[in-house]
């Protein structure tokens, strides 16, 4: 009898994604050209930003509290936002708090990351090989991003480039540090302008040996939740998953990004149709302070649901949502409860 899947159950991912800025020095041929130079205006104040914090952190006190762009650390207002959810969750006496993560290309020196890095839980060290493309260049990345890894939890984001295979290859194999964990990263083309695809061929550029070989790839965990001191406040917990002849599969104790690359490497990343509680624990918060219940913005009909401005207008997400598109293609996204709709078993 075969068997799809009709539900995912997780429990211990929901998150917060608040893209600072949709600035970014690099020029990767891969990413929307429109982040190559980006738009520097901020259009809310730090005071906005900051009473909009204390509202979410009031309303979901436990979760990933993920900052990306762009790059991040160029945002002008990066190091407030850091220092404003590292101060609410000293203060945090009843909940778990938030678990702090940056997400950046660490193009910065080690002296500007030395005064932010001991105020995160983890950063996803984005490494791209088109751009850190010497020698030189990528001893020096190295050297320079694993000098933080007993300060922080370190993941390396290593982009999978068809353009600079043998090298991407080479450095998963050879990169076997058990203080970090390295993640090989699939580059997908899952947006245009007018936002998802909806198509099945999401994989730019590779050779169908190159294919298959990413899909057999894992991410390399190392030993990252006993390696720092004090421990996490926010732990991956487990995913349910269901199928449609009964069984049930539970991954307990991996990360979001390890279950994320099992579930698209088998294209059970198809959720056209199904109900999906985006915006019920989860948020993602845009650079021009427009709130999403989701970083795919598919809740009901309208892609916001308020603006950082204007905190009293917005309109909170109160019942799940069917899910428009053809395929999940965003790791925080994949991670949010779903189920299909005729499925009674899912709910």
């Amino acid at each position: 009898m075969s068997k799809s899947l009709v539900a995912i159950r997780p429990k211990g991912y929901n998150s917060i994604i608040w893209t600072t800025n949709d600035i970014c020095p690099f020029k990767c041929w891969y990413c929307p050209e429109k982040i190559w130079g980006g738009n520097t205006k901020t259009p809310f104040t730090w005071d906005q930003c900051s009473d909009f914090l204390d509202v979410i952190y009031e309303r979901i006190p436990t979760c990933s509290f993920v900052i990306t762009g762009g790059e991040p650390t160029d945002w002008f207002l990066f190091p407030n936002l850091l220092d404003k959810v590292y101060t609410l969750n000293l203060h945090n006496r009843t909940n778990l708090g938030w678990c702090i993560f940056v997400i950046s290309n660490m193009s910065k020196s080690k002296g500007f990351i030395d005064e932010w890095i001991d105020k995160t839980h983890y950063v996803c060290a984005s490494y791209h090989p088109n751009v850190i493309n010497t020698s030189k260049k990528r001893e020096a990345w190295l050297k320079k991003v694993l000098s933080f890894k007993h300060r922080t939890r370190i993941q390396i984001r290593l982009l999978m480039d068809p353009r600079h295979w043998d090298h991407c290859l080479e450095m998963f194999h050879s990169l076997n540090d058990n203080d970090i964990m390295l993640e090989p990263v699939t580059v997908l083309n899952y947006m245009d302008e007018g936002g998802y695809t909806g198509t099945s061929d999401f994989i730019k550029e590779y050779t169908p040996e190159q294919i298959e070989i990413i899909t057999e790839l894992k991410t390399k965990i190392g030993s990252t939740s006993a390696m720092q001191g004090r421990p996490l406040q926010y732990n991956p917990n487990e995913i349910i998953l269901k199928f449609s002849n009964g069984d049930t599969r539970i991954l307990k104790d991996q990360t979001s990004a390890h279950v994320y690359h099992q579930l698209v490497s088998k294209k059970l990343n198809r959720f056209k149709g199904w109900h999906c509680e985006i915006g019920l624990n989860d948020l993602f918060i845009g650079a021009a302070g427009n709130i999403a219940a989701s970083v795919c913005m598919s809740h009901v009909a309208r892609k916001y649901i308020g603006n950082i401005v204007d905190i009293d207008k917005i309109k909170w997400p109160t019942k799940a949502t069917i899910c428009p598109y053809e395929w999940c293609l965003c790791g925080s996204d994949l991670m949010i409860p779903k189920y299909k709709v005729t499925e009674e078993h899912a709910a």
